[in-house]
């Protein structure tokens, strides 16, 4: 979720994966090196940052069983025809969830779904 309330205006990029063995005490996951890098041209407008975190989080902590459910809690019922459309032309290979978009994906949804 955090991740996807920057993606807008940032880059996260993994450089390197570190095993969970190279720790003392040894953790139950791999750890890695994240670099993050500023976008030159912003995915949302920044004067949108806050309503667009604020609709990750409700698409994040919302019910459901995938987007399709999900998104119906949290569109308004306007906007619902036209996110459904978006949805079904994504292609996805199962019932999508949130941690399953994109950066473009993202933004392209608030954008639907905001207008």
């Amino acid at each position: 979720m955090m991740t996807a309330q920057w993606w807008p205006w940032f880059e996260f990029s993994l450089v390197e994966r570190v095993p969970a063995a190279a720790f003392t005490p040894r953790p139950s996951v791999d750890g890695g090196l994240l670099t993050i890098s500023r976008r030159q041209h912003a995915l949302v407008p920044r004067a949108q940052q806050r309503q667009y975190k604020a609709f990750v989080h409700a698409v994040f902590t919302s019910s459901g069983h995938g987007l399709p459910q999900i998104l119906t809690r949290v569109v308004p019922p306007q906007r619902r025809g036209q996110v459904r459309s978006w949805l079904d032309g994504q292609r996805f290979r199962r019932r999508p969830l949130p941690r399953d978009l994109s950066s473009a994906q993202w933004a392209e949804l608030f954008a639907l779904a905001m207008r």
